[in-house]
Parts: structure tokens; sequence; C-alpha cells
């Protein structure tokens, strides 16, 4: 088993190296006694595949606290910089509460459970393309302490344009993949991180209108690293929709606001 000396040289060799340097992969036994900034090092930057059982809590703490089920290779930061849409809803539409939101690349649902958790929206909708992600996402719907199975719908889809024509929403919201080219030194991030040539962006602002309800408010959280708001303009006006703002959110993220002309 992984002893505390052990734990403090992956630490030293974590800051040493970083890249392709990194030392060979624990055993499956010991990958859980890894601490989780490695954990994830391992999964993201070097794609070590963890145990399938190794699945982790987030406890979303609103009014009706929520927990998530993920795994490390499904939470593509939701769980942190994604949180940000919590303060930055109620200051923003204060004292509003949503009929129905929709987590765009939802993964496990870390953003969308937290809405209905802090009571910021009635019921909630989330899509991923991920097979594992939604498998996460129904067990947390499931799961009977939270008392949301009535309120939450799930998809597993690429083209958005085949999500249920009944399902509509006052608020849609996302981390999604936030660079348009391969990252060189991710591998399995590309998953997460990647989204080529701005494809899944132009086919969700290609459908996602037809879902919004007329006073419907889209909320993009992008990243700064890897695009502007003008990479995305022409997506978004060709579908008949208009950027009525744009604001920085924590570290190098920024939200994009969206809403029907």
């Amino acid at each position: 088993m992984i002893s505390n000396n052990l734990h403090q040289e992956w630490e030293v060799l974590y800051n040493t190296f970083k890249g392709p340097s990194w030392p060979d992969c624990p055993n499956e036994e010991d990958f859980h006694l890894l601490p989780e900034w490695v954990q994830k090092e391992l999964i993201l930057d070097f794609g070590y595949n963890p145990p399938t059982d190794n699945v982790k809590k987030f406890i979303c703490n609103g009014p009706d606290p929520i927990t998530v089920f993920y795994t490390l290779d499904t939470d593509g930061g939701g769980s942190s910089f994604g949180q940000d849409y919590i303060p930055t809803i109620k200051k923003k539409y204060l004292n509003k509460k949503f009929s129905k939101a929709f987590e765009w690349c939802g993964g496990p649902g870390f953003i969308g459970y937290s809405l209905l958790s802090h009571k910021l929206c009635n019921s909630l909708c989330l899509n991923d393309i991920y097979d594992p992600a939604i498998e996460l996402a129904n067990y947390t719907k499931m799961w009977a302490d939270n008392n949301c199975t009535n309120r939450v719908s799930t998809y597993l889809l690429k083209d958005l344009e085949l999500l249920p024509k009944h399902e509509m929403f006052d608020l849609v919201v996302s981390n999604p993949p936030h660079f348009k080219q391969k990252v060189s030194r991710l591998t399995n991030t590309n998953r997460i991180c990647c989204d080529i040539n701005w494809k899944s962006h132009k086919n969700f602002f290609s459908n996602i209108k037809s879902h919004l309800l007329p006073d419907g408010i889209i909320l993009l959280q992008e990243n700064y690293q890897g695009s502007n708001p003008d990479d995305f303009k022409d997506f978004i006006e060709t579908a008949g929709l208009q950027i009525t703002d744009c604001f920085d959110s924590i570290d190098t993220f920024y939200f994009l606001e969206i809403k029907s002309k």
C-alpha cells in the first residue's frame, strides 16, 4: 500500500516533472489512496484509466442538499470553477427562480444539480455525449435522498437536433469544451476540453433557440485561454440569437449571456 513517504515523493515528482517524465501509474488497488489532485493529473494529463468503481460524491450545499455522484474522468471543472454559476445567477438575476434549466455538456450534472439544490430552478434537463457521465447523472437523479427523480430529465445526445421538442427552457447553462483544437499536452481531457473547429458549439447554437422560452436566457461559461466572444458571434447571430452581456468569471473564465433577438 502507498505510504505517507510515497505521497510526498509523488508531490515532489509532480512539481518537478508535470510532463512526459511522469513515472509509471500506480496499481489500481493503490490509486484511491493517492491525493485527489494526483489522481486528476494521472487521468486528465496522462490517460490513466481509474478503477471503474472509484465513484465519488460532490455535495451541493443549497437549501435542498443534493449528492452528485461522479468519477474523476467525468469532472471537467463543474465541481470547481463551474460552481461560480451559483453566486453569479443569484446576483445577476436577483430573486429569479427559473422554471426549467438545461445543462448542455453537463457531464454528471454538477452545475444543474447545484441550481436545483439552491432553488434557482424548479426542474432540470441534462445532456452529454459521454455515456458514463449520463449514467452517473441518472444515478444522482434516482438517489432517494436527493428527492429529485421527478424533476430531472437526462439525454445522451451528440446532436441537439434530437432533443425532444417538448423540452423547453428559460435558463441554459454549460461549462462546454473550451478549445477549438487539441491541446498538445492533454490526452484523456481532449474529450472534455476540445471542441474541434467549434463543431459542438455550432450544433448547439443551431438548435437551442427552438427550445428556448420567450424570456429564456443562455449563460455559457467559456475560457479566455481558448476563445473570446467574437469567436461565437457569427454562430449566435445566424441562429437568431444575440449576445446581451459578457463578464468575467473566476480565474481565466468568462460568462457569455445570450438571448433571442
